[in-house]
């Protein structure tokens, strides 16, 4: 949300405006879908887990999701590709990958 404010400057006035639907700037416009596509997903994966017992036993239920998990991936790769998305850098190097054995 605090993507679509946008504040102007004219003769001596400061205006803010919310550009509610994004549509002024396509990037952001669809990496604000597929933000939420992405936390639908987290909900529906969610709830799968909690019911998983009595979900799973439908085959064509797993398949579609298993095909969703597919199309959205594609879709990431896509959205990278098409706005040349580089990974989040910081001030900190990336962690380094432990394996934890019990």
């Amino acid at each position: 949300m605090a993507d679509r404010f946008v504040q102007i400057t004219s003769d001596d006035q400061i205006e803010f405006r919310l550009n509610y639907t994004g549509v002024e700037n396509p990037k952001m416009w669809a990496l604000s879908l597929f933000s939420m596509l992405l936390a639908c997903f987290t909900m529906e994966q969610t709830f799968f887990i909690d019911y998983e017992g009595r979900l799973k036993l439908d085959d064509q239920l797993v398949r579609m999701r298993a095909e969703f998990g597919g199309y959205k991936e594609q879709l990431r790769q896509q959205l990278i590709k098409h706005y040349n998305i580089e990974p989040p850098g910081g001030v900190y190097p990336a962690p380094r990958p432990t394996i934890y054995t019990l």
